[in-house]
């Protein structure tokens, strides 16, 4: 099932910062999500997810993350925590990316003045917060950058 239909024109049309609480809750509700880290603020996010009915998946390691996207490739975000990274962060993003194009990619923990990754490849990286509303935007900021890279 396609989670893009009928966000697809709202995806490319109306930036994160411009949704109403109501258009987020209801895109992500749609959403299938995985989360890797061990963090209390990914327990916040996942509580958060799946109160307003997203599908969330939850790994521990590089090598589960990514034979989850190989096999499953349905994926609309994925958000780990930048440990989970480690040394080899740039082939891990590119080889996530290369698997599931239409993936957005957020990284808690890093600021993002000190990325590498542009926006554009739908890799996001925010600082860690205590609330988990403020990451909801950067999730639909992640997922509608790596759809308009993908197309």
């Amino acid at each position: 099932r396609s989670t893009l239909f009928p966000y697809t024109t709202l995806f490319r049309s109306e930036p994160a910062g411009r949704l109403s609480a109501d258009q987020i809750t209801d895109l992500l509700a749609r959403w299938r999500v995985m989360l890797s880290g061990t963090g209390h603020e990914l327990d916040m996010l996942e509580t958060k997810l799946l109160s307003i009915g997203a599908r969330i998946d939850r790994k521990a390691n590089v090598v589960s993350i990514l034979a989850s996207v190989e096999r499953t490739r349905d994926l609309d975000v994925l958000v780990m925590e930048k440990s989970i990274l480690g040394e080899d962060e740039h082939n891990l993003l590119k080889a996530l990316r290369e698997l599931c194009p239409r993936l957005g990619i957020v990284i808690l923990g890093q600021d993002p003045k000190q990325t590498r990754w542009p926006e554009a490849l739908g890799i996001i990286c925010v600082p860690r917060v205590s609330s988990p509303e403020h990451w909801l935007r950067p999730l639909i900021a992640a997922r509608s950058a790596a759809v308009r890279a993908a197309t």
